[in-house]
């Protein structure tokens, strides 16, 4: 045949036609193995549809149309005032009453401990992140009062103002340590790289933010941020009353008392 003849002397050329056939002219026509097997099939569908269910219970439970993020502390500040109300209280708790039995000798570094008698005391302490969050509560003071009549004063040494040898000291205990209020302040934020998120409790509005270099488009929108106090064993622990705050209670600081 003149095809044939072709082929054998130029094979690539052959190879290059029966190719073109048979993409071409042939079909192929794929084999089907049917297996008529009623186990078999509902065997197949109970899998299939076990399938569906794991993947649907998968989906809405761990919510994975959302984005998760871990938020870290943001603003928190913490800070002690006098009691709200105070009035005409006298000094009859315990440690007023008999402030001897408070009394300690000095033993190493730590100074000798003798109140003799209980004051208030006014003003607060206010701690920030930089000192992770503790509030400072007096319960002893110990005042030293240094007094200089003079450059002439002999007791002066080396004419030196701050050496002194006109001292007086003193030490009380404070009255009602345990009835000053503690009121925290916190917020929350993500941090990615090229977006942040910031939100407080003294705000409603939580602002979103897209940074591109130097420039910063933000955006704000009504939050509800709640803060719910837990014990360290997860149960609720109540403050003032209640133990979740929201933006209306809290918007000017989660104040409570440790009485």
């Amino acid at each position: 045949r003149p095809l044939d003849s072709m082929c054998s002397r130029r094979s690539r050329f052959c190879a290059n036609v029966e190719w073109f056939l048979d993409e071409t002219l042939v079909v192929t026509i794929p084999k089907v193995a049917s297996v008529s097997s009623r186990r078999l099939g509902f065997l197949l569908r109970v899998l299939q549809a076990a399938t569906l269910l794991t993947l649907t219970i998968w989906f809405f439970t761990g919510k994975e149309w959302a984005t998760k993020f871990t938020p870290t502390d943001y603003q928190l500040y913490i800070w002690s005032e006098p009691p709200v109300a105070y009035g005409d209280r006298q000094n009859t708790a315990g440690h007023c009453r008999n402030p001897w039995a408070y009394w300690q000798n000095s033993s190493g570094i730590a100074p000798m401990v003798k109140p003799t008698g209980c004051r208030y005391v006014h003003g607060g302490g206010s701690r920030g992140p930089q000192d992770n969050a503790l509030a400072f509560i007096p319960t002893l003071v110990h005042e030293e009062i240094n007094v200089a009549r003079g450059r002439d004063n002999p007791c002066l040494e080396d004419r030196d103002i701050h050496e002194v040898c006109n001292a007086s000291t003193s030490q009380y205990l404070v009255e009602a340590p345990e009835d000053r209020q503690l009121i925290l302040f916190h917020g929350f934020q993500v941090l990615r790289p090229g977006w942040v998120m910031r939100g407080s409790i003294a705000n409603r509005h939580v602002i979103e933010a897209v940074t591109d270099g130097n420039a910063i488009e933000e955006a704000e929108r009504i939050g509800q941020l709640s803060t719910v106090i837990l014990r360290p064993d997860g149960s609720k622990c109540e403050v003032a009353g209640k133990s979740e705050w929201r933006y209306a209670d809290a918007r000017g600081g989660i104040a409570g008392t440790l009485g």
